[in-house]
């Protein structure tokens, strides 16, 4: 392995000569439609760094290095940007200029980088597109249209060095049209002005609620433009689509409920996301992780070249680049010129990766800056193994952080993972020890915590069946759990399923904790058109099936479980089920059915807590003794008690018996963690005071710690 900080003596990249280049770059305007004086320089450049080099049509700066038969990497930047002047200069080892972050920077750091690489088995191209700023977007229309799909693509825009872009928001632009006949100002009919104002009224009332920029799941709009009078009116609207947003039915839907003008669609590109598993994104994760700090993810809630290119090529890919997102189009734009080297040795890195060749001897790539303080500060951000989080999202901007832990290799050696190696939701630690487990109990107390929070107000929630769970949750999404929060429906995850769905609390409140979506966002439980419902929505990422009706959870991580055998997949299926909906015949033709089949990667787990709403579930329809009745069925039963995260653990990671579904029952208590609601029926649906919550979290918290204490 290559180790030495100076650049190989062949290199043509040097530091000086990098900076060089993107100095000159800034050095020319080029904001959208003037791109011309840009794109003949690179031409020029990229010729005499050995590209064959042309500009195209649209006014693309194309260069191309063929290195043999193997794969085609394109990296694709933009050369334009938007109006006005920032003074290029070098100040504080940051190098100021219009574009130096939005994307001159990372366009700059992909021309080296492809020069750099003389000797893998394939064929880089890089691009420079006109127009990104622009609604149309036509440099990008171009390139997907002329030439082929690469084998993996990579988009240049601001990420950060230590960080990749996992996906962009979509986009819906709209006009609408109105005109009217003459008529008095006092005749008792809408006038055009009014008929547009109601087409953006209706607008939003279509788009719900929830409307915001500051979420990738939920969409924004924007009044662009508005003029009219009384007999006619035109107004541009734009709305940020989030992933699975259905442009033309709702377009459908908006010109049905404003049928006196006319709508008209000036562009639309739907949302793209790709997971940590993305060949792209482990190949610039591998180039992160050679700097010593563990790579970070974002979703960002704009739109890009990204979009454009994804909707014809069905390619891994990803974005990347230099530069703070936050300076884009500011009077203060600029990079960091030891993170824009350090993007170039990633590239670099990430290109030996994406062409097969032998990276292992090219880790770290040239040219390295020497460590500065910020290179802690990125430790820093990234330790935990969350997505980083820049100013814009704390102050509502345009970004949102991706999820939790790498879904790569990294994991356990993180600490991460199923216990056969394989990630597990979080890349929690390790929990073969009282530090592993005192983890988990940290992440057990910050449920608890949510789930009281959700109950307070007007809405409440279930408090005693969700309080319950939560160290068999816990225990399934640190350690057993093969799903990756940043990709949950990825086809070869694991599956689980919340049949008692009056639990859904207790899952949204352990989906947030693990980086599913933002904690922050259950603040909206029990709110207007909020998707944090009184009982599972999978419109919320890691919920499987909507659930509630008791007795169809089983019956469906039935067909899960048949369904991955069918494949010839490992997938492994656990439903979390309630011990009153043991009454439901539905279950027991399940359990028959389950044996039968030879499901032995199917897990039940049971919420013993032995109380329904009805009473206690002896007292309703006897169980017991249950352990014997599921024997009695083909099953492996094992019991454990269903707040010990050690036992849990045990139980959940055996293996199973070859051909015998397993059942673990798990002995809680409804309303675990305040002892004066413990046990009691009452605690099934609860809406909390702010006083009430004040003295739940106290007791929480006194509970906490007292059994913390008795541990030790």
């Amino acid at each position: 392995m290559r180790t030495e900080e100076s650049p190989r003596r062949d290199d043509p990249i040097t530091e000086e000569y990098a900076v060089d280049l993107l100095r000159r770059m800034l050095e020319i305007p080029s904001p959208s439609y003037e791109e011309g004086a840009l794109a003949a320089f690179l031409v020029d450049r990229m010729r005499e760094l050995g590209f064959s080099a042309y500009v195209d049509e649209a006014g693309n700066a194309i260069g191309e290095i063929v290195h043999g038969d193997g794969p085609t990497v394109m990296l694709l930047g933009h050369m334009d940007t938007v109006p006005g002047e920032v003074p290029v200069r070098m100040e504080g080892g940051r190098l100021y200029g219009r574009g130096s972050s939005d994307a001159k920077g990372p366009l700059a750091a992909m021309i080296c980088a492809a020069a750099r690489v003389t000797d893998l088995p394939g064929r880089v191209v890089v691009v420079g597109a006109v127009e990104e700023e622009t609604a149309l977007s036509r440099g990008a229309m171009k390139i997907r249209e002329s030439l082929p799909a690469p084998d993996t693509l990579i988009i240049g825009e601001p990420s950060g060095w230590s960080t990749v872009v996992l996906g962009y928001k979509g986009k819906l632009d709209l006009r609408y049209e109105v005109e009217c006949e003459p008529m008095h100002p006092t005749r008792p009919v809408p006038k055009a002005a009014e008929l547009a104002g109601r087409c953006w009224a209706t607008l939003l009332d279509l788009l719900g609620p929830d409307l915001g920029h500051d979420s990738f799941d939920r969409p924004g709009a924007d009044l662009i433009s508005f003029s009219g009078d009384l007999l006619r009116a035109d107004a541009e609207f734009s709305i940020r689509t989030p992933p699975g947003f259905d442009a033309e039915e709702f377009v459908e839907r908006l010109q049905t409920r404003t049928p006196h003008g006319r709508l008209t669609v000036i562009n639309s590109v739907a949302a793209h996301r790709v997971g940590r598993t993305d060949p792209v994104v482990r190949a610039l994760s591998a180039g992160i992780r050679a700097h010593g700090v563990r790579p970070g993810a974002k979703l960002k809630t704009a739109t890009a070249d990204l979009n454009i290119l994804a909707e014809k090529w069905h390619v891994p890919m990803a974005t990347y680049g230099p530069g703070d997102s936050e300076l884009d189009h500011s009077a203060h734009e600029s990079t960091e010129v030891a993170d824009y080297l350090r993007a170039i040795s990633v590239l670099t890195t990430a290109l030996y990766r994406l062409a097969d060749g032998p990276a292992g001897d090219r880790e770290p790539a040239r040219p390295v800056p020497p460590s500065r303080p910020a290179d802690e500060d990125g430790a820093r951000r990234t330790a935990s193994g969350a997505a980083t989080t820049d100013r814009n999202e704390q102050a509502g901007g345009n970004e949102q952080a991706g999820g939790a832990a790498a879904a790569d290799g990294d994991r356990q050696a993180d600490g991460g993972g199923h216990t056969d190696g394989t990630p597990s939701a979080g890349g929690a630690a390790r929990t073969d020890g009282p530090r592993g487990l005192a983890e988990l109990e940290d992440r057990a107390a910050r449920i608890r915590e949510r789930i009281i929070e959700m109950c307070t107000g007007r809405s409440g929630g279930h408090l005693g069946g969700s309080m319950s769970l939560v160290e068999i949750l816990v225990t399934l999404y640190s350690r057993v759990l093969r799903i990756d929060p940043d990709d949950p429906e990825a086809p070869d995850r694991d599956v689980m399923i919340l049949s008692k769905g009056h639990g859904a609390i207790g899952l949204y409140a352990t989906l947030g904790e693990y980086g599913f979506f933002p904690a922050e966002r259950l603040g909206d439980y029990g709110k207007a058109g909020s998707p944090f419902m009184a009982h599972p929505n999978t419109s919320l990422p890691g919920v499987e099936v909507p659930s509630g009706a008791l007795g169809h959870g089983l019956p469906l991580a039935i067909g899960f479980t048949l369904a991955a055998k069918l494949d010839g997949a490992d997938r492994r299926t656990v439903v979390l089920m309630g011990d009153g909906e043991l009454q439901e015949g539905s279950v027991w033709e399940g359990a028959m059915a389950a044996s039968s089949l030879g499901l032995d990667r199917l897990t039940a787990v049971i919420d013993r807590n032995r109380l329904q709403i009805t009473g206690g579930t002896e007292d309703v329809v006897g169980l017991e003794p249950l352990a014997d009745r599921w024997r009695s069925f083909g099953w492996t039963a094992r019991e454990v008690d269903g707040h010990d995260l050690g036992a849990l653990l045990e139980a959940l990671t055996a293996p199973p018996e070859p051909g015998r579904p397993t059942v673990v029952i798990a002995r809680t208590v409804k309303g675990r963690g305040l002892p004066y609601i413990e046990g009691d029926v009452r605690s099934h649906f609860v809406k909390f005071s702010d006083r009430q919550q004040r003295r739940a979290l106290t007791t929480l918290q006194k509970t906490t710690r007292k059994e913390e204490k008795n541990d030790e």
